[in-house]
Parts: C-alpha cells; structure tokens; sequence
C-alpha cells in the first residue's frame, strides 16, 4: 500500500501525519494514518482530506467537525395589551449565529436578542418580540429567521396559523369493532403550510409511527389535515395519556393531549325525551353521571339491543362538575315517526379502562312515560328551538335540573310494577 496523504483546506501538506504497518485482516489489508492538528484549527471548522493512491486510482475522505443544527421553538405568552413572541434556539454549533424577526415578509426591529451561551457541548440562545394585541388580531404574520452556517431556518407566529384538534375515540368503533380510533386534526388557511405539517403521535411518551392513516382536503378558504391512529380496545385500555403534535418547516410545534380518566364507579344512565315533541325528529338525552371524574363511550342503538351492526355515534359533551360529581350528555336524534311506531331506543355505555358495558331504554311504549315530566323551559319559538340541535341546549339544562326528581318518579313507578 501506497503512502497515505493528509491536506488541509487549501491542499497543504500536513506534516503531522503518521502512517502505520498495513494489517492482513480475512485476506485483505488494512492501513491506518492519524494526523494532528491544532485545536484552533479544528474549532476553525477547517476542513481535511486524507487520500490514498491503489493501484493508480486515488480514493480520498473528507474530514471536518460535525455541526450541529440548531433546534428552533417559537412560543407566545400574553402580557396586558401585547403578546410576547419566544424564538428559542438551542444546541447548534458553533457559536456564529444571527435571529432576525420579520412581519409579513418586512424587517422588525425592537427586538430583544441575549448572546450565545454554552450549554454542555453546543450552545444555546433567545431572541424576543414584543408584539401590540391590534397587531397580532390583525392576523400579521411574524416569522423568527435563524441563520447558521450559511442556512437560513424560519419559524412562523400568527394568530391561526394551524389549529390542532385532538379527538376522543369514537364510542361506535369501540363497540362495534372493538378498536379505539382517534383523530388530530390540523386545521388552517394556507393550503401548504397544513398540507406539509408533520404529525406525530406519543401514547404514554412513545413515539406511535405504526396503524396511522392520513387524509387532506380544502372547503374553500379552509384546509383540514387529519391523521387518524387506531388501536386494539385491550391496548387502549392500558393508556394513561395520548397526545398528538403538528409541526412543519415554518410552523413551531403546536401540540394537543388526552389524559384518559379511569376510575371504574359504576355510573348511573337515565334517559330523557324532550316534554313537547312538536316535528319531524325527536331528539333523546342520555345523561351519564358519577361520583368521579372518567372518560365515558357512549353509543345508541336502534331496536336491538347490543347489535353489534347498528350502533351509532351521539353528539357526545364533555364531561361537567356537578354538586355531586361528574355528568356526561349524548344527544341521539330519530324521527317522529319512529318513536310513535314504539321502535326501543338503547343507551350502551362503557367508562374507560373496563370491559364492562351498561345499558339504559326507551320507548314511547313504556308504562313509565306516562309520567314524563312536562317542562317549559323554551326559549322563543318551541319548534324552532327542536329543529336545531344547537339551539337545544337551553332545554337540556332545564331537563338536568329536574333530573333528580324524574329519577324519583321512575324509581316509584319501577317499585309499583315489582
């Protein structure tokens, strides 16, 4: 073997270098050369080349100290009438580095910059924006410009650039298939910026990169991104938190989370139907309470009980603070003709981290409804509040509040038939 040779950046001759005896190793040779150099000039990022001549063709490596690129988190705080824009950059190397702020494309100057530091092996530093509340509701765009080593990272702070919507598993797939499916949705204006969002799932700290699915689609001004994970309902039962994170090359990290409440107290499921059932759809209210605070499944069915083909997802609230606990509401909605027909109407529930499924009735041919307490808690119009789900919601608060004592009529009336 031929003389190793060691250059330096501008083609040099390093005569530093020091060339060990080739070692036979599994019938072919190994040869080994090290070079010294100075520490200024390593730290220089100076670069090296070593190259050998076999057999009249030259090989050669180059050899520099590795950067290390700089992690970049842009984060907001409100203080009184401003908003306070954190660009934190963290662990690049070397020292050499400028943060600029921009708004909407233009310089921004009044920015607050503190000197790299030392942390550990590479360094660390902070750059802040003092942003007026009028400016930042005018949905400006700011953007934190870090350049290092020739490159240029940007980070992007607006009032909506994304939004992120972490969902609760469906109840219908847990029930009828026996898989916990939960959706994060990414949300926002700029078509490029959600469509090149990175989503990343952690189920109890572990990164998640297996059984997730991905979908895009635009409504007119408005682009929605969704990443959908699935689990087995057995291993969904061991998760304590999930959380689902949205972050692209010009978006920081925007990140939401699940902590799964399990408790296992049996709850307690009454079904209510609106007093005046006045047009075409009649909308039902299971009401789900406990004396703990835990995550709830609920979903309907439609005539038999326990199908495993017809459940139904409700529109289900979260759960709210009572005087004597927790409560959880699930709205079904079915059509006149239906309940007047004595079509049975099941509530199936299961709280989270059991098995265990609880079950609560209805039906118009039940003897019990012929003590349905009769409510006049609308607002306006009767019929055009039940002809809109969201303008229920003042009757549905009404129905809570005499909850207790359609309890007691149900209870009497059960005592009567036994």
């Amino acid at each position: 073997m031929k003389e190793i040779k060691w250059t330096g950046a501008k083609g040099e001759a390093l005569t530093t270098s020091v060339q060990y005896p080739p070692v036979e190793q599994t019938n072919t040779y190994i040869g080994i050369s090290t070079v010294k150099v100075s520490k200024s000039e390593w730290d220089s990022w100076k670069s090296f080349k070593c190259a050998v001549d076999h057999q009249n063709e030259e090989n050669s490596v180059k050899v520099e100290k590795k950067p290390s690129i700089p992690k970049i988190i842009l984060l907001r705080e409100p203080k009184g009438n401003n908003q306070i824009l954190f660009c934190t950059v963290r662990d690049f190397l070397p020292k050499e580095i400028s943060v600029k702020w921009t708004k909407n494309g233009k310089d921004e100057n009044g920015t607050t910059n503190w000197d790299a530091q030392k942390n550990g092996k590479t360094y660390s530093t902070l750059s802040l924006l003092e942003v007026p509340n009028s400016d930042w509701n005018s949905e400006a765009v700011y953007s934190c410009e870090v350049s290092h080593r020739g490159k240029t990272y940007t980070r992007i702070a607006s009032k909506v650039p994304i939004t992120v919507t972490l969902k609760q598993p469906r109840a219908k797939e847990i029930f009828q298939n026996q898989q916990a499916q939960l959706e994060c949705v990414i949300t926002g204006q700029d078509k490029t910026t959600v469509e090149k969002s990175q989503i990343t799932w952690k189920i109890d700290g572990r990164t998640q990169t297996s059984n997730t699915t991905e979908s895009a689609m635009s409504d007119g001004n408005v682009t929605t991104k969704t990443s959908t994970l699935t689990q087995t309902f057995d291993d969904w039962l061991t998760v304590k938190k999930v959380q689902c994170s949205a972050e692209g090359e010009d978006v920081s990290p925007v990140t939401q989370e699940i902590i799964v409440q399990k408790d296992g107290t049996e709850p307690k499921i009454t079904i209510y139907i609106p007093a005046e059932q006045k047009g075409e759809k009649i909308i039902l209210m299971c009401l789900v309470s406990s004396k703990v605070k835990q995550d709830y499944y609920i979903a309907w069915t439609d005539g038999k009980e326990n199908s495993n083909e017809d459940y139904t997802d409700g529109i289900t609230f979260p759960p709210e603070k009572t005087e004597n606990g927790y409560s959880v509401i699930s709205l079904y909605t079915t059509t006149k003709t239906k309940w007047e027909s004595n079509h049975m109407f099941h509530c199936t529930v299961r709280h989270a981290g059991s098995k265990e499924v609880f079950n609560s009735s209805v039906s118009r041919a039940l003897d019990f409804l012929n003590a349905t307490l009769s409510l006049s808690c609308v607002q306006g119009d009767p019929e055009d509040d039940f002809s809109s789900l969201w303008s229920t919601t003042s009757t549905f608060i009404c129905l809570f509040m005499f909850s207790i004592s359609y309890s007691v009529i149900f209870s009497l009336h059960q005592m009567k038939k036994n």
